[in-house]
């Protein structure tokens, strides 16, 4: 849903937008805003730091907050960067600040930049994209709303022609242009600017209070920039010594973003980049969201879920999710859209990543299970890239901030094991066992499967309150959904027809999905099937503790979605990652480091990371194909963790231990059965 201030959603209705196309808000009459001029960096002449928690700072200017970084003449040839549009209020006197990426300007009068503009002119406030090349005046690409998340670039082509680009991913509107620009290339910024207001002599304004906004993330010259605190500057109002009027943090945790804010104090990196420890509550399954007419939830009156379009709905509060929940575990399904698509669940507040939890072609019903940070008020947001579809959301658990050991929630990571597998001779106690139409079937899950000498046990017959379970539908006859619940106090499947379902499936499909599940006393699940005959697969990959075992469980740390592998090259996806270029062959396997990349925590000492949660994708493969995911310093298991058909986009959600010991510690294998194909890793968090 559209989350504008009621004042501002008015004006949308009435259609109070200026003649130079900048969304104004009513106050008084809606006057044109002057012409605002950006410039290079104007330096103090004296590095004097009055705030002492940032003295670090590499600069101070007049007009410019950020960061910036500095090369040799012609070291830059590309920056993007992505935020969302900051909120300034009506202000006396007029009042003026301007968000941007762009190459050049700081140590040079040549500037190439694009970004939006939050103005406060005459009792009104007014919001628009721009471009600019200096000397010449900048150039309005058209409107823009605070709180739309907006991603910028600016990107050298042949001939000396660069093309400028602001895509508004919330509305779906792209700006772009192309223009000749000779600058020396020195320099790539990610600014919050003070502009000058020529009206009609040239001076600089004053700030708009634009509260806090975060940069993230950013890259420069398709890879990650590797920010610096030395890289950072603040802005002075007066000088030498201030006060500082604009002051950005330090770099996050995978040196691709930050903070800045107005004032003299220096924010905190997004919650999501900080993440503390939690212990995991696993409920009874309920539907939050689902965006169909009558539906009576909080998104059935959003309807469809348009292109390029993002919705928003509270979690915490509602239901059984309590006000402290730091992250949520949903089932995300995609349902009927016109096009083949993807969709991005991340925290509400933030722009949104370069990540996706759900690829789904159209007409299609599919899910996949996603676990998010809550963002903004304890809310979720979910992008759709191409088409309209509808999506419904259905909540299985939440992970709250939890102290000490021996509390219920905390995860026991183990190397994948196939503890059931209905197919004819499969070795496990479910072998011969296809399951019917509108039928249950209970499984045990503690012990070993049949026949498996090697294996040294996957849930305890005590201690355990819940399972993580990769659930594999596998050539059903007809079209069906399956549904995975605990026993009902008496140790029996229910009789009826569940309200919930984990994974939707076509007949003659393989298609998995994870679920997490509560446990029944006899550590058993409950297994449903909707219509034909199917065959399943449970894997299990690791157990939640009810607060009793012996040996302390880990705790989960989430970060919003985070992109750590993508095996495509550089040139087909325009950024870098660990995995570039790397392409898996049939019967091929790579090694992923996970411990250490992006700024999660590094292997080896007393406390290491043990497992991790991230949403792989299987991309356009050669052959029908499965991945499986494992520790690096174990033998391939059986077990699979994601199953695709050839030239087909498909993700699921992964819960995989890490390798501890080796020369391979803190990473985990990649492992194709057949054909080659590339795949996308996007991490939700780790436990430690």
């Amino acid at each position: 849903m559209r989350s504008w201030p009621r004042w501002l959603a008015a004006a949308a209705v009435l259609g109070l937008v200026t003649a130079s196309g900048v969304a104004a808000v009513p106050g008084v009459a809606a006057a044109a805003p002057p012409l605002i001029q950006h410039e290079p960096m104007m330096p103090a002449p004296s590095r004097t730091p009055v705030n002492t928690s940032t003295d670090n700072s590499g600069w101070l200017s007049t007009n410019w907050s950020g960061y910036a970084i500095t090369g040799s003449s012609g070291a830059f040839s590309a920056v993007t960067g992505c935020w969302l549009v900051p909120t300034v209020p009506v202000s006396s006197p007029d009042s003026f600040s301007s968000s941007w990426i762009g190459i050049d300007g700081f140590s040079n009068t040549d500037l190439i930049q694009t970004g939006t503009t939050q103005e406060s002119f005459e009792g009104s406030l007014f919001y628009s994209a721009w471009w600019e090349i200096l000397p010449a005046d900048s150039m309005r690409f058209g409107t823009v709303y605070p709180g739309d998340s907006v991603c910028a670039s600016v990107t050298e082509g042949s001939g000396g022609n660069w093309t400028i680009a602001l895509q508004d991913r919330t509305d779906g509107i792209n700006f772009s242009t192309v223009q000749a620009y000779s600058g020396p290339q020195d320099s790539a910024e990610w600014i919050m600017e003070r502009p000058e207001v020529c009206a009609p002599d040239c001076e600089l304004s004053t700030l708009a209070d634009y509260g806090e906004m975060t940069f993230d993330p950013g890259t420069v010259n398709g890879g990650n920039p590797g920010l610096t605190a030395s890289d950072g500057g603040e802005m002075l109002l007066t000088y030498p010594g201030g006060p500082i009027v604009s002051t950005p943090s330090g770099p996050d945790g995978d040196t691709d973003g930050f903070n800045v804010a107005y004032g003299s104090v220096p924010p905190l990196l997004p919650m999501s980049q900080q993440p503390t420890g939690t212990a995991y509550t696993a409920l009874q399954p309920f539907r939050i969201c689902d965006t169909r007419t009558g539906t009576g939830t909080e998104c059935s009156s959003d309807g469809v879920l348009g292109q390029g379009g993002t919705m928003t709905f509270q979690v915490s509060g509602i239901d059984s999710v309590p006000s402290g929940a730091q992250s949520v575990v949903l089932n995300v399904t995609a349902i009927s859209g016109t096009a083949g698509t993807f969709l991005t669940v991340f925290p509400a507040g933030n722009a949104v990543p370069t990540a996706s939890n759900l690829n789904v072609s159209a007409q299609t019903n599919q899910a996949n299970l996603v676990v998010v940070p809550l963002g903004s008020g304890g809310q979720v947001s979910i992008y759709n890239s191409l088409g309209s579809i509808n999506v419904a959301v259905d909540v299985q658990g939440y992970f709250a901030a939890a102290s000490g050991s021996s509390v219920p929630g905390l995860f026991h990571p183990i190397t994948p094991l196939r503890i059931c597998d209905t197919r004819t001779g499969s070795g496990t106690a479910c072998s011969g066992s296809a399951l019917g139409q509108g039928l249950w079937t209970k499984v045990v899950v503690s012990g070993c499967p049949t026949g498996d000498p090697s294996c040294t046990g996957s849930v305890p017959t005590t201690d355990a309150a819940a399972v993580a379970v990769n659930l594999t539908a596998v050539s059903g006859s007809s079209p069906t959904y399956l549904s995975v619940v605990p026993p009902n106090g008496g140790d029996a499947c229910p009789s009826g027809t569940p309200a919930f379902s984990n994974l939707n499936v076509n007949a003659q499909t393989n298609l998995p999905n994870r679920v997490i599940v509560p446990l029944s006393p006899d550590q058993d699940v409950c297994v449903y099937n909707s219509l034909g005959s199917i065959n399943f697969i449970l894997d299990i990959n690791g157990w939640f503790g009810n607060g009793s075992e012996s040996a302390p469980g880990a705790h989960f740390y989430a970060v919003a979605p985070t992109r750590i592998c993508d095996t495509r090259s550089v040139a087909s996806v325009g950024y870098t990652t660990e995995c570039s270029g790397t392409s898996l062959g049939p019967g091929g396997t790579r090694i992923i480091p996970v411990a250490g990349a992006d700024g999660f925590p590094t292997p080896g000492g007393s406390s290491p990371p043990l497992a991790v949660i991230a949403n792989v994708t299987a991309v356009s493969g050669s052959s029908e194909t499965y991945f499986t995911l494992y520790p690096a310093n174990v033998s391939l298991p059986t077990a699979s963790d994601l199953n695709v058909n050839a030239n087909q986009n498909t993700p699921n959600l992964v819960i995989v231990q890490l390798a501890t010991t080796g020369g391979n510690a803190g990473a985990v294998d990649l492992y194709n059965s057949l054909g080659t194909i590339n795949a996308v890793v996007d991490v939700a968090g780790w436990f430690q």
